[in-house]
């Protein structure tokens, strides 16, 4: 079988050190017991967000492409609950014994191609989680970022789809070899965010004693 030539998406993810730590000792968080429920995602958009350019019926939004602030922490939720549920560590009852509430707060810029408006190709990313109990005490915050992404491009071979993470890098090949430069879609943008959020959720997995 020949080989294919694809767009490797290399995102490094700096400042790595970013871990959660426990506020409440000891710990009321049973590992492999306890589950969470999301309580609130907010993301700021930095950057040349909400801007416009152009003069009377001409002005457009900078990125009107793209999902703005209360869109994307809708879209950012949708990610972390789909992604506990896949450790199997989501609660979707706040109230039941043993769960635990999540509030993510996300400073995020887009990045254009050569820094051109609504037409992604990055991202900067930093996060702040903090994990309360049932009565609303602190018992758990962490803070990760900046993520910064870059690309290079690579002969993939046959590979397709691939996503794996090996410490503070995340690899996986895009579909369209042209869509680094031509500009990548919303549907993209959410795909690389999911990667970012896998990492703090294997952190949440991995809290309590």
């Amino acid at each position: 079988m020949k080989n294919i030539t694809a767009i490797l998406i290399v995102i490094f993810l700096t400042s790595c050190s970013g871990h959660i730590n426990y506020v409440k000792k000891p710990t009321p968080i049973v590992k492999n017991e306890s589950k969470y429920y999301v309580n609130n995602v907010n993301v700021k958009l930095n950057g040349d967000y909400g801007k416009s350019s152009g003069s009377g019926s001409g002005v457009v939004n900078e990125w009107s492409k793209f999902p703005n602030e209360s869109e994307m922490s809708k879209n950012m939720k949708n990610i972390l609950i789909d992604r506990l549920k896949e450790k199997n560590i989501y609660s979707e009852n706040k109230l039941e014994t043993n769960v635990f509430l999540v509030n993510l707060d996300v400073q995020y810029k887009r990045i254009g191609i050569f820094n051109k408006k609504n037409t992604f190709s990055s991202f900067e990313m930093s996060h702040n989680v903090e994990v309360y109990d049932q009565n609303k005490e602190l018992v758990a915050q962490g803070f990760f970022g900046p993520y910064k992404v870059s690309y290079a491009t690579y002969n993939c071979g046959l590979l397709k789809n691939i996503i794996t993470l090996f410490g503070c890098s995340a690899y996986y090949e895009t579909k369209n070899t042209i869509k680094v430069f031509a500009g990548k879609g919303p549907e993209d943008e959410i795909e690389e965010i999911g990667i970012v959020l896998n990492s703090l959720v294997k952190d949440i997995k991995d809290l309590g004693k």
